[in-house]
């Protein structure tokens, strides 16, 4: 939960690897009291590789799980069949159309991370509402936890 920007840690035990804003590497204060924490709590270091980590484009396959960045990017392109996310992360200001990525995509869980605009935020959360899709808003609970054990 690092105000506008994209932090996210992948752990497997030991291990982990960074996906976010380049930036934030580059900023001693900001790494060491939004990042370092957590790192030293789960007894981390970085790597460049997990086993159960593959990525296409957007899409991540980790431990398991399939998880879309949805960025500032605005289509799809339409699998065969419906693919089942387990996560959908959304940053920034896209103009994302959750309908459509529904047709598209079984999602279980949608998280807004804290690139997101106030503004589009509540439009976002009612498409959830209606869609009747779990969503986490970073900015409002804090820092999003996903077990995937």
């Amino acid at each position: 939960n690092i105000p506008g920007q994209r932090a996210i840690d992948l752990m497997e035990g030991r291990k982990f690897r960074f996906e976010g804003d380049t930036s934030l590497m580059a900023n001693d204060f900001t790494s060491n009291f939004h990042l370092k924490p957590s790192r030293t709590l789960n007894r981390v270091k970085e790597v460049q590789d997990l086993k159960t980590l593959y990525r296409s484009g957007p899409v991540l396959s980790f431990a398991g799980s399939i998880i879309l960045h949805a960025g500032s990017f605005t289509t799809y392109p339409g699998p065969s069949q419906r693919v089942s996310l387990n996560l959908v992360i959304i940053s920034k200001s896209s103009t994302l159309s959750l309908s459509h990525l529904v047709r598209t995509f079984e999602v279980k869980k949608i998280v807004f991370d804290s690139t997101v605009p106030p503004w589009k935020l509540k439009n976002w959360q009612k498409d959830c509402d209606s869609l009747g899709i779990p969503c986490y808003d970073v900015n409002e609970k804090g820092a999003f936890v996903m077990s995937l054990n």
